[in-house]
């Protein structure tokens, strides 16, 4: 998972009109010891990161629509095509068939409101690395042991 163009030197060199969107975003706390996370069931692990994945994809629409055509807009524009593309592809049939078929007893749907605590800000810095840290934390966590479960 490349999540190396969101990083704070390349809004820095090719986007430094926005440091302060227009509007604040939703971040769950990221922070979790790995065992703590793979004893929660899976489905609400799943649940977790797609709940996370939704509210940053909303808050990034709403706060293009509050910033002109540009840099701004076409950075905001990629980090909601990307977060809404991890969404795609954990909720695509062929998955969660595959989640179903090795955690038959877990409930399947994900909870209609974030259950983790969470801070707003409006520092697109402190957006970038937060969603830097989903991928390669938790969501990568959770995608290895799919890929460890179908082997």
């Amino acid at each position: 998972m490349d999540s190396s163009l969101w990083t704070a030197d390349h809004i820095t060199k090719d986007c430094s009109d926005l440091s302060r969107l227009p509007s604040r975003i939703r971040l769950p706390v990221t922070k979790i010891q790995k065992a703590d996370w793979q004893s929660r069931p899976f489905q609400d692990r799943m649940a977790e990161i797609l709940q996370s994945l939704r509210n940053l994809v909303q808050d990034v629409k709403d706060a293009r629509k509050l910033v002109q055509a540009g840099c701004s807009s076409s950075l905001l524009e990629r980090l909601e095509h990307n977060a809404n593309s991890y969404q795609v592809i954990l909720t695509h049939r062929t998955i969660t068939v595959v989640i179903q078929q090795l955690h038959p007893t877990e409930v399947t749907s994900p909870p209609l409101t974030q259950k983790e605590p969470y801070e707003e800000t409006d520092d697109l810095d402190k957006v970038l690395r937060y969603f830097h840290k989903l991928l390669s934390g938790r969501l990568e966590w959770l995608i290895t042991e799919l890929n460890l479960s179908c082997s």
